[in-house]
């Protein structure tokens, strides 16, 4: 029963390791500064991204949401950008 228990809380305590990401802050202030310019360049406010988009873009122009590939992904399109050219810009940022 102990060696169950024990099995059990380590178990937990793997996934929970596991869970925890990686913040690269310049990285992510980066894409942060490079999100602000493309929505400058659209003329559209961080509410209208949110309705066309469902994401809260603030969370990431602040760099306090360490972003998703799908997050990433779904808001290069909305700004008619690839992923490619998304991050070859922030070379330049």
């Amino acid at each position: 029963m102990i060696y169950l228990s024990l099995q059990i809380y380590l178990g937990a305590l793997f996934l929970c390791y596991m869970k925890s990401q990686v913040r690269d802050i310049q990285l992510l202030q980066a894409i942060a500064r490079r999100f602000k310019v493309l929505r400058a360049i659209k003329g559209v406010s961080q509410e209208t991204v949110y309705e066309d988009t469902g994401i809260h873009i603030g969370k990431i122009e602040t760099a306090k949401y360490n972003i998703s590939i799908s997050t990433l992904s779904k808001l290069c399109k909305y700004y008619q950008i690839t992923i490619v050219d998304f991050f070859r810009s922030l070379e330049n940022l």
